[in-house]
């Protein structure tokens, strides 16, 4: 996972752009309700 988001913040354009995902990452670690939660798929065997 952490690769993962090393490789998402490298692709954005500026230390501003950083600042301000790692602002919303830093909420969703904190208060993960207060995060919208992804739909459930509605396709057979997609993710729960």
């Amino acid at each position: 996972m952490e690769e993962l988001a090393v490789e998402v913040l490298a692709q954005l354009p500026d230390d501003r752009a950083r600042r301000e995902v790692m602002a919303l990452v830093e909420v969703a670690r904190m208060e993960p309700q207060a995060w919208p939660r992804r739909p459930r798929s509605r396709i057979r065997g997609g993710d729960p």
